[in-house]
């Protein structure tokens, strides 16, 4: 069973994290994934400019950052008893806010686009940038059709 645990700081708690995670959970097993376990934290953007500072070394704030626990490692061949720890998710949700007016979608839109796009990259997914049809964002939004990218979850995160 896929686990996501989502935790939240320098913002208040919403009440809709428990939807999240289970969403997120879905996406996990949509993907073919087992036993996997992702951390996601939840931040505004004096966090999330912290990290991509101190990791990135760009001091200023991001949208998503992901830290892969096992760095150019093999993905496993995971077996039902072994739980691979794939990493950590950051998201600020300031920044959710600003792309979700910018885009005209959904705040919960854009916040499950973001944590499939963190996601991807825990998967060694990285970006080309000399392709215009980016492979790794072609599959982003083939997940964001999926059935598993419900709507009335959707609805649930309200914010």
């Amino acid at each position: 069973m896929n686990t996501v645990e989502v935790s939240v700081e320098g913002i208040p708690e919403p009440s809709w994290l428990s939807a999240f995670a289970g969403l997120c959970a879905g996406i996990l097993d949509s993907r073919g994934k087992k036993n996997w376990e992702v951390s996601v934290l939840l931040c505004g953007d004096p966090e999330i400019q912290v990290l991509n500072r101190d990791f990135r070394n760009k001091d200023c704030p991001t949208d998503v950052l992901s830290f892969a626990q096992d760095e150019g490692g093999e993905l496993p061949d995971n077996d039902e008893n072994s739980v691979f720890l794939a990493g950590d998710i950051v998201i600020s949700l300031d920044t959710v806010r600003f792309h979700a007016e910018k885009y005209a979608v959904l705040r919960s839109v854009e916040l499950v686009r973001l944590f499939v796009h963190g996601l991807l990259h825990l998967e060694g997914h990285e970006h080309d940038t000399n392709s215009p049809e980016e492979q790794m964002i072609l599959i982003q939004e083939e997940i964001m059709k999926s059935p598993v990218v419900n709507k009335q979850i959707l609805k649930e995160i309200v914010f």
